[in-house]
Formats: C-alpha cells, sequence, structure tokens
C-alpha cells in the first residue's frame, strides 16, 4: 500500500507537473525540438497511463511492480535516453501511418456508441438514486417524525381484522379474544399473544386501542 502511494504521487511530481511545465515552457519558446519532444512524451504517457488502469488491478502482486512503473517513466524523461520519443519514432508512428482513418472511424464508431448509451443509463441512474434517497432517507425521516402512525395502524389490524392462521397454534387465546371486551382485557390478551410470539408485542399503551 506504501509502495502504490508512494509510486503515484512521484509520477505525479516528475511525471505530470514538471513535463506539464516544460511543455509549457516548449510553447512559450516556440522552440519545435522540444515541442516534438513533449508531444511525443504525452502520447507515450496516455498509452502508459491507459495501460496501468488494467495492470494496476491485475499485476500489483508482481514484485517491485510500482517501482518498475517509477523507473519506467523517469526513463521516458531522462535527457540521456529519451525514452518516450524512441518508442514514438519506433513503434508508434510506423503502426499509425497508413491506419489514420480506421482508427479515426474506430474512434468515431465508439464515442457515438458511448453517447447513445449514456443517454440511456443516464435516466435510469437518476431513477436509482432519487428512489435510494426516497426510501432510505425521506420515509426514515417522516416515520421517525410520526411514530405512532405505524404503531396505531397495527392495533386497528389486530382488533378489528382477526385472521384464524394467526391463532393456530393456540385455539384458546383465539376463543378469549371473541369472548373479551374492553381496554384492559384486550391488553391482557395481546400481552399474552406477544408472549407466545417472544416479545414481539403491537400495543404499547392500553390509550392506543379503543373499543
Amino acid at each position: 500500500m506504501i509502495a502504490a502511494t508512494l509510486s503515484r504521487i512521484l509520477i505525479i511530481i516528475f511525471g505530470v507537473l514538471k513535463p506539464a511545465y516544460s511543455s509549457c515552457k516548449a510553447l512559450n519558446q516556440h522552440n519545435e525540438n522540444d515541442i516534438e519532444k513533449w508531444l511525443s512524451y504525452w502520447i507515450v504517457f496516455g498509452l502508459f497511463t491507459s495501460t496501468t488502469a488494467f495492470t494496476d488491478v491485475t499485476l500489483c502482486w508482481f514484485p517491485l511492480y510500482y517501482e518498475l512503473k517509477v523507473v519506467f517513466v523517469k526513463w521516458l524523461l531522462s535527457p540521456t535516453s529519451n525514452g518516450a520519443l524512441f518508442l514514438y519514432t519506433k513503434f508508434l508512428k510506423p503502426f499509425i501511418d497508413g491506419k489514420q482513418d480506421k482508427i479515426e472511424n474506430l474512434i468515431t464508431k465508439i464515442e457515438e456508441q458511448s453517447w447513445e448509451h449514456c443517454i440511456q443509463i443516464i435516466p435510469k441512474i437518476f431513477n436509482f438514486f432519487l428512489e435510494t434517497i426516497v426510501n432510505q432517507i425521506i420515509l426514515p425521516f417522516y416515520n421517525a417524525g410520526c411514530p405512532n402512525t405505524v404503531e396505531t395502524c397495527n392495533v386497528i389490524k389486530k382488533c378489528n381484522v382477526v385472521e384464524k392462521e394467526d391463532f393456530s397454534s393456540d385455539d384458546s387465546i383465539e376463543s378469549e379474544y371473541f369472548k373479551e371486551t374492553g381496554k384492559q382485557k384486550r391488553l391482557k390478551l395481546f400481552s399474552k399473544i406477544s408472549k407466545r410470539n417472544k416479545g414481539a408485542g403491537f400495543v404499547k399503551n392500553v390509550n392506543d386501542i379503543s373499543d
């Protein structure tokens, strides 16, 4: 973890910030040699960054992987080796020459398809976040402000509608429910039901039950 963090910091400082300053300097001075050098570097560095987006996941276990990344960037920038210019002139330029039309058509096609997918996905993402906000934030906040609402509904359902399958394990409680009336007796009955259901009671206060 330390090696990964340190390598990222070094690459940002020496592989991004310093070359960015040197590129600006070359443009201001209209130095064609330096402009060619730094354009070649940014092309190679862009491919390097795109590649490491995958290798950081698949090859991070390799010994000295992060150290090798820093050494490679240093080699690209070295004025002695001119690694970036060497890779561009020896490998990238011959590969790109004669294939520019195909590459540009491929890039255009990918951009169009990506935009179409974004248009289809963005509304789904928006609806997902909207439902999450409503279900996870707004509704719990509303229910917290009205704690008696759910309890009252449960009490009304239990007092007015009693389904026989709820009492199938204890017929005596079912018959007792239909015989006893009044708030105190109902509360007593609900206490028995709560004990039978391991404490999952429905009424907290006798005043919550109406005749």
